[in-house]
């Protein structure tokens, strides 16, 4: 069978087309995806001061620093420290290498602190220096820790603590809002990188905490002491009576006075506990001073009510010096 001349000749057009097409395709257009940016963020702490519990806070000042391609934004331009009292940023550098940009950001501030002083003087600290982007959220900017570079300067020195270790944490920041941006639907929640700096110190002094109970085992002494005064008059009770009101009052000074010292907490630390027993203890004595005296009154056996009075006092201290060890071990091993 003879093709027609005019259907070789559109057969051999297409064929031709074909070859050109495969040889210099048509441009397509590409479609552009925003690439999510990731901030490597190192720190190097320098300086811990300040450790002040009445207003809930400490001093640091360390450098901040990250790697970035040319083109990306500078993390620190854009950050926002949460937990901050005071901010200052002496230095900001930009430094161009063969590796990228590198940023470093100077920061000397206070931040809050919740001082935990339950367990005081067996007390643990985590403080921590929280920051947060502001502008871009977690689709087109996140944080990541540079843990290899990051650490503390070994020539600080605390009084009384130990550094024991330093955390870097990045994590995704949940906002029930969209901070009305258009971008997202009405109503709809947002996130934003957030970077925790975590310092865990160990306090290693526990010399001020039997300066504090000091006061409190004195008055236990005095009221001892009590329990061995058993004369079967008036004098007598009142003696009694002047020792243990003599305890309470150096007890409950000595309970607000430490008070001043750890801050005013909404909690009960190891110090109340231990001041809130003695007052306990100096309670019962009085009560015991009574129940002797009455007995006296009635005509009792001297002799065996005192016996019975020196052996309950002995008893008493001993069980309330159990009972100060018991919560001491508890505080040490709380974690």
């Amino acid at each position: 069978m003879i093709l027609p001349k005019r259907l070789i000749k559109l057969a051999l057009f297409f064929g031709c087309l074909i070859i050109l097409l495969i040889q210099n395709p048509l441009p397509v257009q590409a479609k552009t995806l925003t690439q999510k940016q990731q901030a490597p963020i190192g720190i190097f702490i320098d300086t811990l001061s300040d450790f002040n519990i009445s207003n809930g806070s400490f001093s640091a000042n360390f450098w901040l620093w990250s790697l970035i391609d040319k083109g990306e934004k500078n993390p620190f331009d854009s950050l926002e420290f949460m937990n901050a009292v005071r901010i200052d940023t002496p230095n900001n550098l930009t430094i161009p290498t063969s590796k990228g940009i590198w940023v470093q950001k100077k920061v000397s501030g206070t931040f809050r602190h919740d001082w935990n002083m339950r367990n005081f003087p067996f007390d643990k600290q985590k403080l921590k220096i929280i920051f947060e982007e502001t502008e871009d959220d977690i689709h087109s900017f996140s944080y990541k820790p540079d843990i290899a570079n990051s650490s503390i300067d070994q020539d600080i020195k605390l009084e009384g603590w130990k550094i024991k270790k330093l955390t870097l944490n990045a994590i995704d920041k949940q906002y029930l809002s969209n901070f009305g941006n258009p971008t997202l639907p009405p109503g709809a929640a947002s996130a934003y990188s957030r970077f925790e700096i975590m310092i865990e110190l160990h306090r290693t002094n526990i010399t001020g905490f039997f300066k504090m109970i000091a006061g409190a085992l004195a008055s236990v002494g005095l009221c001892l002491v009590s329990y061995f005064l058993y004369e079967p008059d008036i004098g007598s009770l009142l003696a009694r009576f002047g020792l243990h009101g003599t305890s309470l009052f150096a007890v409950i000074l000595s309970l607000r006075s430490n008070s001043g010292d750890l801050g005013s907490m909404a909690y009960l630390t190891l110090i109340d506990r231990i001041h809130l027993a003695v007052i306990v203890y100096i309670l019962v004595a009085t009560a015991i001073a009574i129940y002797i005296w009455w007995q006296v009154q009635k005509k009792g056996d001297l002799p065996a009510l005192t016996r019975i009075s020196s052996q309950f006092g002995v008893a008493s201290t001993l069980g309330l010096l159990a009972c100060i060890v018991v919560l001491m071990i508890g505080a040490a091993t709380h974690n």
